[in-house]
């Protein structure tokens, strides 16, 4: 998956700034709808690592705005990708095609700004974005990519393609989650050489990550699943001092 730069320009950087809620942009690809997106850029001295955030159909919910928020203040810039392209999550209608494009536009974006460290790319996905992500990973330029609950592509071929570091978090109560499944896809990856993270959350179903799933929610999981976040970002994207 490539994005011609020769087309990249940086469209409305001067929409408005909401504090923490980070920069309103578009991001342009080599033609066609540029992808929205909401930019977080850490304090200090760049260039800093990137992370491109991606939502699953909820588009980006108040949860992720905090995880971007939180990865600038860790010193990383962070793109959060609106696949919903400004539309309401109950009416948005996703194709894989327009997910690619606006991802793919901003994998564009992070490699053109001289503010990033173009060998410390990395992506993180929740849900259908999980498999997005791992799309994602295809690109030599991602190198760690972090992914939370079930969103596997449907074309297990990709996975094949994927040379990134992987950070996997699965409930066990989720649909599709199985010990035999998250083996064969530790295997795999392993077996090309992949570094390589999965863990099962015996008692955690869907949306166990999520605060205001008050049936869902699992507080002690949640933690641990942040703290691995943290560490194999800090591992994977962090320059050596």
């Amino acid at each position: 998956m490539r994005v011609g730069l020769l087309g990249l320009a940086l469209g409305c950087l001067l929409a408005a700034q909401a504090g923490a809620q980070g920069i309103r942009i578009h991001m342009h690809g080599d033609g066609g709808y540029a992808a929205d997106g909401v930019l977080f850029r850490p304090s200090g001295q760049p260039p800093f690592p990137a992370i491109v955030l991606i939502p699953d159909e909820r588009g980006i919910t108040p949860q992720m705005i905090e995880e971007a928020t939180g990865l600038a203040a860790a010193g990383y810039v962070a793109v959060a990708v609106d696949l919903n392209r400004g539309l309401a999550a109950e009416v948005a209608k996703r194709s894989d095609e327009q997910a690619k494009h606006d991802i793919d536009s901003a994998l564009a974006f992070l490699s053109a700004q001289t503010s990033v460290r173009q060998d410390r790319i990395g992506a993180e996905g929740w849900g259908s974005g999980s498999g997005y992500a791992l799309l994602l990973a295809a690109d030599k330029k991602v190198r760690a990519v972090a992914i939370e609950g079930v969103g596997l592509p449907r074309d297990t071929a990709v996975l094949g393609k994927v040379h990134a570091a992987v950070l996997a978090s699965f409930g066990a109560q989720e649909s599709g989650v199985s010990e035999k499944s998250v083996k064969a896809l530790d295997e795999r990856l392993r077996a090309q050489g992949n570094t390589v993270d999965l863990k099962i959350y015996p008692e955690a179903g869907r949306g166990f990550l999520e605060r205001d799933n008050v049936t869902q929610f699992r507080p002690r999981d949640a933690e641990d699943v942040t703290r691995r976040t943290q560490q194999f970002f800090a591992s994977q994207l962090k320059p050596s001092p």
